[in-house]
């Protein structure tokens, strides 16, 4: 136990922070959609909290995971739906932590993959920070 504590600890930090969502298609009968996010990473999941009746949620909230291997390692975001009757997918993305540069906070704009198209292309908004690992600007020609 204590040496899985420490291999954690010394491992490379990421902290993600989901921003917001644009252009969700509505999934409810009554009212708008109520979004919330599953965001995972080697075996890690972290869920926010739901936005009421909205297509455009604002989120704003941080997670922190452990990154085994910056060059190969994807994130997973997810949108469901929360319903009494069962939560609806609205739509994923994926993308890599490789390219980060260490202690910067980058932005990424991701299209949402399986989700209905309408008046506007449906993104998750999400900023990434490689606390303790990426290149760093100095290597940069």
């Amino acid at each position: 136990f204590f040496f899985e504590e420490w291999v954690l600890r010394t491992m490379p930090r990421l902290n993600v922070t989901i921003v917001k969502a644009t252009n969700l298609r509505d999934h409810d009968v009554i009212g708008l959609s109520d979004p919330y996010v599953v965001v995972e990473m080697g075996g890690r999941k972290y869920k926010t909290r739901t936005c009421d009746n909205t297509l455009n949620p604002v989120w704003d909230e941080e997670f922190a995971f452990m990154v085994a291997d910056d060059n190969a390692a994807q994130i997973t975001f997810r949108i469901f739906d929360e319903d009494i009757m069962g939560d609806d997918p609205m739509g994923w993305a994926k993308c890599s932590v490789s390219n980060l540069y260490r202690g910067e906070k980058t932005e990424k704009v991701l299209i949402l993959n399986d989700c209905k198209y309408g008046a506007g292309v449906p993104e998750l908004t999400v900023m990434l920070e490689a606390t303790d690992f990426g290149k760093l600007r100095s290597e940069d020609p």
